[in-house]
């Protein structure tokens, strides 16, 4: 009778944790099928390098748009927050701080595209190409998705949702579809505009974004975009290595895999969930450890392992729900058991490392007075892109080819 109060008394509690989330979730699985179709088309092209552009790329608008809406949760949390673009407000502090961020990571995304291509030895174009197509893609990406972000905000606040189970599933889904098909658009955009306008778009952008992030980090007043920006770049700095390596490991993991369509339909979808799981568990330890609920502590507490079993819960509905959507979407020659099969094993893997790094990153983050909410996410969804890519990858290798 104990056992079974107590398990009331959980689903009780974690009610508006589990169907917000989940709803959350399975929008989010739904979309990203999309977005795993334009991967798909974009990917044909085989140009090297461009998956690093695609990868970083999305990876980037995840870790910057939603540590912005985990920052307004939190703001919402503690009564900061004010639907309002007054000057030092804190939504458009976040609106200026994550645009400048973009642009200068799609400038630095697109200088390393281009280096990848020329260690491959089969890119032929200039660096200016890379830098154009980066840079278009992500300021017409960056300009929809912190919209997106606002309205998340705005209604969450209207509707008084606890936008830390929403925000991140929905801003990553919409990133990554968003961001795929603004590249592919600069992509024909670019070969419609001549080297010399390439050229001079990029080296304009670059003088901007390096004076205006300069301007900021150097300003004497102190304010909240100007925290956001210095405490972000080194770390999206780092995390933007690991946007590297998933690319890397899909232009050369994939060779060798004769039935790509399914695998690059289901990448984003799978990439979004490790990231959708990861990013509302950290969301939620941020709001509690700002509002003293939570200690950081090395073992964890038992309302920490509460949110782990929550986790599991999402995970284990919405996984094979992305079975069932990938399926019907794409025509392969594996069957639904076989990747059923691929989906909850990789996804067993994912799982355990969203629960590991979530806690432990925040925890971290804590001890070295860090704002959990500027780091936490990039930090743990870059370590899970990477092994959720490569698990994703090897368990389908292992699976379909036996």
């Amino acid at each position: 009778m104990g056992y079974r109060t107590e398990t009331e008394n959980f689903f009780q509690r974690n009610k508006s944790v589990l169907v917000m989330g989940l709803i959350a979730l399975t929008i989010a699985v739904s979309a990203e099928i999309v977005a795993g179709h334009a991967f798909a088309d974009a990917m044909n092209d085989r140009r090297s390098g461009m998956a690093t552009i695609f990868c970083c790329s999305a990876a980037m608008k995840g870790y910057i748009f939603c540590a912005m809406g985990s920052r307004l949760g939190t703001s919402m949390h503690i009564g900061t927050f004010r639907v309002s673009f007054e000057k030092g407000s804190v939504l458009r502090s976040n609106v200026e701080a994550a645009m400048v961020l973009t642009l200068d990571f799609s400038i630095l995304i697109g200088v390393i595209g281009w280096i990848i291509a020329k260690i491959l030895a089969t890119g032929e174009e200039g660096v200016e190409v890379y830098v154009f197509i980066s840079i278009v893609g992500g300021l017409l990406s960056g300009a929809i998705v912190v919209i997106f972000n606002i309205l998340v905000a705005y209604i969450g606040h209207v509707m008084d949702w606890n936008v830390d189970d929403i925000t991140v599933p929905i801003i990553a889904a919409v990133g990554d579809i968003v961001t795929i098909m603004m590249i592919r658009v600069a992509m024909l955009a670019n070969e419609e505009v001549s080297h010399l306008y390439t050229g001079l778009t990029c080296l304009i952008f670059s003088i901007i974004m390096t004076y205006i992030t300069i301007k900021i980090i150097n300003g004497k007043i102190e304010n909240e975009a100007k925290r956001i920006v210095k405490q972000s770049f080194p770390v999206l700095l780092a995390c933007m290595i690991f946007g590297i390596l998933v690319g890397a490991v899909i232009e050369r993991g994939t060779e060798d895999i004769t039935n790509k369509s399914i695998l690059y339909v289901l990448l984003p979808a799978f990439l979004n969930e490790g990231n959708a799981l990861s990013g509302m568990l950290t969301s939620r330890f941020g709001s509690m450890f700002h509002l003293g609920i939570l200690k950081p502590t090395k073992i964890p507490s038992k309302k920490v392992c509460e949110n782990f079993i929550v986790t599991c819960l999402l995970a284990a509905i919405s996984l094979p729900y992305m079975g069932v959507i990938a399926l019907v979407n794409v025509t392969c020659t594996i069957s639904y058991a076989s990747l059923i099969h691929i989906i909850l094993l990789a996804g067993f893997v994912v799982v355990a490392a969203v629960i590991f790094l979530s806690y432990y990153i925040a925890v971290t983050a804590i001890k070295f007075k860090f704002d959990p909410d500027d780091c936490c996410i990039p930090v743990a969804s870059s370590f899970i892109d990477v092994i959720a890519t490569t698990s994703l990858i090897i368990i389908y290798y292992m699976i379909a080819h036996e």
